[in-house]
Protein backbone atom coordinates (compact mmCIF):
# COMPACT_ATOMS: atom_id res chain seq x y z
CA UNK A 1 0.00 0.00 0.00
CA UNK A 2 1.62 3.22 -0.79
CA UNK A 3 0.57 6.71 0.51
CA UNK A 4 1.45 9.62 -1.37
CA UNK A 5 2.62 12.68 0.13
CA UNK A 6 -0.46 14.70 -1.26
CA UNK A 7 -2.95 12.10 0.24
CA UNK A 8 -1.51 13.15 3.93
CA UNK A 9 -2.13 16.62 3.31
CA UNK A 10 -5.29 16.70 1.90
CA UNK A 11 -6.32 14.36 4.91
CA UNK A 12 -4.83 16.53 7.40
CA UNK A 13 -4.25 20.17 6.06
CA UNK A 14 -5.84 21.75 9.33
CA UNK A 15 -3.08 20.04 11.36
CA UNK A 16 -0.84 20.85 9.30
CA UNK A 17 -2.19 24.90 9.26
CA UNK A 18 -2.04 24.45 13.23
CA UNK A 19 1.26 23.25 13.57
CA UNK A 20 2.90 25.36 11.26
CA UNK A 21 0.81 28.82 12.93
CA UNK A 22 2.43 27.32 16.44
CA UNK A 23 5.81 27.34 15.45
CA UNK A 24 5.70 30.85 13.73
CA UNK A 25 4.14 32.31 17.21
CA UNK A 26 6.51 30.60 19.35
CA UNK A 27 9.30 31.84 17.22
CA UNK A 28 7.95 35.17 16.81
CA UNK A 29 7.48 35.22 20.64
CA UNK A 30 11.34 33.86 21.28
CA UNK A 31 12.60 36.77 18.90
CA UNK A 32 10.57 39.75 20.91
CA UNK A 33 11.83 37.71 24.37
CA UNK A 34 15.52 38.28 23.36
CA UNK A 35 14.81 41.30 21.60
CA UNK A 36 12.72 42.85 24.67
CA UNK A 37 15.45 41.38 27.18
CA UNK A 38 18.67 42.37 25.57
CA UNK A 39 20.73 45.98 27.20
CA UNK A 40 20.70 47.65 24.23
CA UNK A 41 20.41 51.72 23.76
CA UNK A 42 17.40 52.99 23.44
CA UNK A 43 16.42 54.90 20.51
CA UNK A 44 13.62 55.55 17.71
CA UNK A 45 14.45 55.47 14.09
CA UNK A 46 15.30 59.00 12.67
CA UNK A 47 16.38 60.69 9.35
CA UNK A 48 18.97 61.88 7.83
CA UNK A 49 17.65 65.56 8.28
CA UNK A 50 16.51 64.53 12.29
CA UNK A 51 20.22 63.78 12.81
CA UNK A 52 21.03 66.82 10.93
CA UNK A 53 18.55 69.19 13.37
CA UNK A 54 19.68 67.57 16.11
CA UNK A 55 23.24 67.99 15.94
CA UNK A 56 22.20 71.84 15.43
CA UNK A 57 20.54 71.87 18.28
CA UNK A 58 23.26 69.92 20.24
CA UNK A 59 26.16 72.52 18.94
CA UNK A 60 23.46 75.18 20.23
CA UNK A 61 22.51 76.62 16.85
CA UNK A 62 19.03 76.67 17.72
CA UNK A 63 17.68 79.07 14.97
CA UNK A 64 19.06 76.82 12.58
CA UNK A 65 17.72 73.73 14.33
CA UNK A 66 13.81 74.90 15.12
CA UNK A 67 13.94 76.02 10.87
CA UNK A 68 15.21 72.21 10.37
CA UNK A 69 12.60 70.69 12.34
CA UNK A 70 9.86 72.19 10.90
CA UNK A 71 10.80 71.49 7.99
CA UNK A 72 11.09 68.37 8.43
CA UNK A 73 7.39 68.47 10.34
CA UNK A 74 5.92 70.18 7.12
CA UNK A 75 6.97 67.23 4.96
CA UNK A 76 6.24 64.65 8.01
CA UNK A 77 3.80 65.25 10.02
CA UNK A 78 3.95 61.98 11.51
CA UNK A 79 7.61 62.09 12.72
CA UNK A 80 7.44 62.37 16.44
CA UNK A 81 11.05 62.51 16.94
CA UNK A 82 11.15 66.01 15.24
CA UNK A 83 8.05 67.16 16.32
CA UNK A 84 9.76 66.41 20.27
CA UNK A 85 13.02 67.81 19.36
CA UNK A 86 11.11 71.58 18.04
CA UNK A 87 9.61 71.04 21.64
CA UNK A 88 12.79 70.88 23.25
CA UNK A 89 13.69 74.25 21.44
CA UNK A 90 10.32 76.09 22.48
CA UNK A 91 11.42 75.05 25.66
CA UNK A 92 14.63 75.89 25.94
CA UNK A 93 13.16 79.44 23.96
CA UNK A 94 11.20 79.81 27.42
CA UNK A 95 7.83 79.03 24.80
CA UNK A 96 6.33 76.26 27.50
CA UNK A 97 2.91 76.48 25.58
CA UNK A 98 4.53 76.01 22.23
CA UNK A 99 6.76 73.22 23.78
CA UNK A 100 3.48 71.44 25.33
CA UNK A 101 1.52 71.45 22.55
CA UNK A 102 4.98 69.45 20.70
CA UNK A 103 4.86 67.07 23.10
CA UNK A 104 1.44 66.72 23.44
CA UNK A 105 1.35 66.05 19.63
CA UNK A 106 4.50 63.79 19.73
CA UNK A 107 2.72 61.08 22.53
CA UNK A 108 -0.49 61.57 20.20
CA UNK A 109 1.43 60.50 17.43
CA UNK A 110 3.61 57.87 18.93
CA UNK A 111 2.18 57.05 22.47
CA UNK A 112 5.15 54.88 23.62
CA UNK A 113 7.59 57.82 22.73
CA UNK A 114 9.20 57.83 26.24
CA UNK A 115 11.07 61.25 25.76
CA UNK A 116 8.04 62.94 25.01
CA UNK A 117 6.82 62.31 28.25
CA UNK A 118 9.75 63.24 30.41
CA UNK A 119 9.95 66.64 28.38
CA UNK A 120 6.19 67.46 28.90
CA UNK A 121 6.71 66.47 32.51
CA UNK A 122 9.56 68.70 33.04
CA UNK A 123 8.32 71.94 30.84
CA UNK A 124 5.07 71.29 34.11
CA UNK A 125 7.42 71.41 36.77
CA UNK A 126 9.07 75.25 34.94
CA UNK A 127 5.09 76.60 35.04
CA UNK A 128 4.66 79.28 37.10
CA UNK A 129 3.43 78.12 39.94
CA UNK A 130 -0.33 79.44 40.50
CA UNK A 131 -1.13 77.13 36.72
CA UNK A 132 1.12 73.84 38.16
CA UNK A 133 -2.04 71.86 39.53
CA UNK A 134 -3.95 72.50 36.53
CA UNK A 135 -0.63 71.35 34.04
CA UNK A 136 -0.46 68.82 36.47
CA UNK A 137 -3.94 67.78 36.23
CA UNK A 138 -3.62 67.21 32.24
CA UNK A 139 -0.11 65.39 32.96
CA UNK A 140 -1.85 62.73 35.33
CA UNK A 141 -3.86 61.76 32.09
CA UNK A 142 -1.59 61.81 29.52
CA UNK A 143 0.76 59.89 32.14
CA UNK A 144 -1.90 56.99 32.24
CA UNK A 145 -2.11 57.33 28.38
CA UNK A 146 1.80 56.41 28.78
CA UNK A 147 1.24 53.50 31.10
CA UNK A 148 -1.57 51.55 28.82
CA UNK A 149 1.57 52.32 25.95
CA UNK A 150 4.13 51.14 27.73
CA UNK A 151 3.55 49.17 30.68
CA UNK A 152 7.08 48.02 30.71
CA UNK A 153 8.85 51.22 29.65
CA UNK A 154 11.38 51.73 32.68
CA UNK A 155 11.41 55.42 31.10
CA UNK A 156 7.58 55.82 31.81
CA UNK A 157 7.31 53.91 34.07
CA UNK A 158 10.69 56.79 35.92
CA UNK A 159 8.42 59.57 34.61
CA UNK A 160 5.18 58.61 36.30
CA UNK A 161 7.03 57.70 39.23
CA UNK A 162 8.57 61.00 39.83
CA UNK A 163 4.99 62.81 39.12
CA UNK A 164 3.40 60.76 41.53
CA UNK A 165 6.02 61.49 43.94
CA UNK A 166 5.57 65.21 42.98
CA UNK A 167 2.05 65.33 43.92
CA UNK A 168 2.25 63.37 46.93
CA UNK A 169 0.64 59.95 46.11
CA UNK A 170 2.71 57.56 47.90
CA UNK A 171 0.50 54.39 46.82
CA UNK A 172 1.47 54.93 43.15
CA UNK A 173 4.82 55.76 43.96
CA UNK A 174 5.04 52.37 45.91
CA UNK A 175 3.75 50.82 43.03
CA UNK A 176 5.21 51.96 40.28
CA UNK A 177 9.23 51.41 42.09
CA UNK A 178 7.65 47.95 42.65
CA UNK A 179 7.12 47.49 38.73
CA UNK A 180 10.00 49.37 38.32
CA UNK A 181 12.66 47.12 40.12
CA UNK A 182 10.87 44.36 38.04
CA UNK A 183 12.55 45.10 34.87
CA UNK A 184 16.18 44.52 33.91
CA UNK A 185 18.52 47.50 33.17
CA UNK A 186 18.65 49.33 30.29
CA UNK A 187 20.47 52.13 29.25
CA UNK A 188 18.88 54.97 27.03
CA UNK A 189 19.66 58.07 25.24
CA UNK A 190 18.41 61.72 25.64
CA UNK A 191 16.12 63.47 23.00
Amino acid sequence: MKISCWTIITKHWWKIIIAVGLISTLIWGINAWIIYRSPEVLSYPTSLAVKEAQALYTAGDLSEAKTKYQEIIQNHPNDYVAVNGLGNILRDQNDYSGAEEMYLQAINIYPRYEFAYRNLLSIYQMWPKEEQPAKLQIFGEVIKKGLRAGPRSGNILGTALSYYQLIGDAAKVSELEARLAKLPLKSSTIE
